[in-house]
This record gives C-alpha cells, structure tokens and sequence, in this order.
C-alpha cells in the first residue's frame, strides 16, 4: 500500500486570537469533570477528557472550571475517537485521533485528526486555529500536542478503532509535525517501519519518537 500525505485539510472554524487578556487556568475542578466510574483518557490543569466506564467507547470533554461538558465522538455521524494513545491535551488544545465508519460496507472509511481548542468550545474564550486532517483508510497511532496549538502525530497503515497501528510492519509508519498557523500544512519527519506508533511525546519545544528502540527528536515550534 502506497501511503500519502494528508488528502485535504478541513476548513478552519476557529479565531487566531491572542489569549493573553483571557485567564483560563482553571481554579478548581467541578465534580461533573469526575462522574462515578469515569475513565481518564487525558487531562490537564483546564480539562479532562473521559469515558464514562471502560467498556465504553464514547468520549467526553469537561472544562473543569465550570462543569461544561460534551460528547467528543458523533455517532448520528458514524464518528468515532480512538482514544489513548491518539490523543493529547496539553493545556486546553485537544488533538485527536478519530475514524468514520461510512454505512455503506463498500465504501472507504476517512481517518481524521482534529484540533479543537476547548477554551473556545466550552468556556466561551478564544482560541487557537481549530483544524481537521483526513486520510485514506489509514490509522492515527501517537499524538503529542502543546498549548499554542502546534501538534505532530504518527500515521499508520491501518484504521481499525481499538488498536489502528496493530496490523504488522509491512508499510511502514510516519511521523508528521504540523506547526500552529491559518493554513497548517504537514510535515514529514521520519519514515520507518521501525517506528513505535505510541512512542510520541514532547517537552517544552522538543519532540521524541522511538525507532528500532532508539529516540529520535526534531523541534516542534
């Protein structure tokens, strides 16, 4: 299987705003962001994404100030997010992984990442540039984000739900940087089949992957 570059890039529905004159670190934490038998899939000090029980595969946001939560996945859509480790919150930012099944069994299914800055979506404020990324029956392993809404994420040649970079070492798998701005564009860091999909992870500017058991890093602005 021959892999490309992201198809297209969705249209962008957020505001490049500064978010200096707006405090969104949150004081507190509201219960609701803690429902009984709730599941942790990320968090941070603003927000917490969760499942409701571990069997569950629907995902929900929760802005921890208030309590204002929503369901991430879209099943009138046929929308579903894969979860850790297809998934980073880093501040309010959220960038995840996530598949759509089309009803029709001959028709291909659309792998997509999308950014969404909750401090917009659940708290009112501004936000970083909200944008979505779709490929071709291809799965989304590791995503490592950071607060300004810079993000790099590892494609794999495989799209199933619960384990989308699981099905072998017969294509191998890439490691993308995408650089927050109005017109985001991808950029290829590495190709190997020796990349571990959920090896992904990033400290102040700098990202980390694991190949053939070594790290690798490249800045991530």
């Amino acid at each position: 299987m021959h892999m490309s570059p992201p198809l297209f890039i969705l249209a962008a529905v957020g505001l490049f705003l500064s978010t200096n004159a707006f405090d969104a670190r949150a004081t507190g934490s509201s219960p609701r962001c803690s429902p009984s038998g709730s599941v942790t899939v990320a968090e941070s000090s603003e927000a917490r994404v969760y499942r409701k029980r571990k069997s569950s595969t629907l995902h929900f946001a929760c802005w921890k100030r208030t309590g204002k939560t929503k369901l991430l996945d879209k099943p009138s859509s046929g929308i579903t997010y894969f979860g850790r480790p297809a998934i980073s919150l880093a501040g309010s930012v959220l960038v995840s992984g996530a598949i759509e099944v089309p009803e029709a069994i001959d028709t291909e299914s659309d792998t997509f990442v999308f950014v969404e800055d909750l401090r917009a979506s659940l708290a009112g404020g501004p936000g970083v540039p909200s944008n979505g990324f779709s490929f071709s029956l291809f799965g989304v392993g590791g995503i490592a984000a950071k607060p300004n809404g810079s993000f790099a994420y590892i494609e794999c040649p495989s799209s199933g739900v619960d384990s989308p970079c699981s099905e072998g070492r017969q294509e191998p798998f890439k490691v993308y940087r995408v650089t927050a701005s109005r017109q985001p564009k991808p950029k290829r860091l590495d190709r190997s089949r020796g990349i571990e999909p959920s090896s992904l992870t990033v400290s102040g500017s700098r990202l980390r992957w694991t190949k053939y058991g070594k790290r690798y890093s490249a800045s991530l602005p």
